[in-house]
């Protein structure tokens, strides 16, 4: 996937310059992946939070001069954090100086580093007597995320989405799990407060984590506080 590589380089040569990087961006967790209809179903979400001189932006990675949902899109979201935009064309990496001037680039680098393509590796499968209860539970998750944003919208909280709608969602043998990249639901700001907030969906007073959520959530805690919102639902 071309816009993963892309994306994996600019992190990388970010990082090497002493910038704090998140990923944010859709790693594919498979080799193949026949259940997508079209890319053009994601739910735009930004690539990256990045620390710079101590200071948070969230930022874009452009690939083929492709600016103008992105323009829009920091438009609708101004007032949590600040953003960056970067350009990639070829090997070259810019910075746009001014958000909505294409004509403001900086030159970066003109040496980005790309990754060779390797395989994505081979997990366990799905048992078979589990078919079926990934795409469920999916379903009852997107219930408490929904309830949970609005719940924040209700208490005027500004939000950012960063729900990939990824064709994962829907399928139940992903060849490689762990290598998705789980994000919290989004990202608010309320009262002055800026955190990522992530929703568990529950049909009994069952306050629980599991490992790998709470492993997730400390490392997103460097670049911003987590808060898990538990939404009890009563099943009839």
């Amino acid at each position: 996937m071309k816009s993963e590589k892309v994306k994996t380089a600019v992190s990388k040569y970010l990082t090497s310059q002493g910038i704090g990087v998140l990923d944010m961006f859709y790693k594919m967790p498979c080799d193949s992946c026949k259940t997508i209809d079209t890319w053009d179903k994601f739910l735009l979400v930004p690539d990256f939070i990045i620390i710079l001189n101590n200071v948070k932006y969230l930022a874009f990675v452009v690939i083929d001069n492709k600016f103008d949902k992105v323009q829009e899109y920091i438009k609708n979201h101004e007032g949590i954090l600040n953003f960056k935009i970067y350009s990639v064309e070829d090997q070259t990496l810019f910075e746009l100086d001014n958000l909505y001037d294409i004509k403001s680039k900086k030159l970066l680098t003109n040496k980005l580093l790309y990754e060779p393509d390797e395989s994505v590796g081979t997990s366990q499968r799905t048992f078979k007597s589990q078919e079926g209860k990934w795409e469920e539970n999916r379903r009852f998750g997107l219930l408490g995320e929904k309830e949970t944003i609005g719940l924040l919208k209700a208490l005027k909280a500004k939000i950012i989405d960063l729900n990939f709608n990824a064709p994962c969602d829907d399928c139940s043998n992903i060849q490689n799990w762990r290598k998705y990249n789980k994000l919290p639901d989004g990202i608010a700001e309320m009262d002055g407060e800026i955190f990522f907030f992530d929703a568990k969906a529950k049909s009994n007073r069952y306050f629980r984590v599991n490992e790998r959520d709470y492993i997730e959530y400390q490392k997103r805690s460097k670049f911003l506080p987590v808060k898990i919102y538990f939404v009890i639902f009563i099943l009839n």
